[in-house]
């Protein structure tokens, strides 16, 4: 068992550039392309519960449409932009 943790000790140190390298890139690549999606996503459904919080606010006597889950799209676009912003992403 000893042995195995000394060859792998040993590899990791003849290797440390090439798995600082690989740690830089995959760091990257998740600040770059996974990131974006869960914050896009994240935001549009913030952006869609605080629409139709609003839509309930501002026409409380439109039963039927609050019951579907209407919004108006303006608000949407207002909430979402905020959340982007606010997480870092300019759009």
């Amino acid at each position: 068992m000893k042995e195995k943790i000394k060859k792998i000790l040993n590899w990791i140190n003849r290797n440390k550039m090439v798995l600082i390298v690989l740690l830089i890139g995959l760091g990257l690549f998740y600040w770059s392309e996974i990131r974006p999606f869960v914050v896009y996503r994240s935001c549009h459904k913030t952006a869609v519960n605080k629409a139709q919080d609003f839509y309930k606010e501002k026409y409380s006597y439109k039963v039927e449409e609050i019951k579907k889950g209407y919004y108006e799209k303006d608000d949407y676009e207002l909430y979402y932009k905020q959340c982007l912003r606010k997480e870092g992403i300019n759009k």
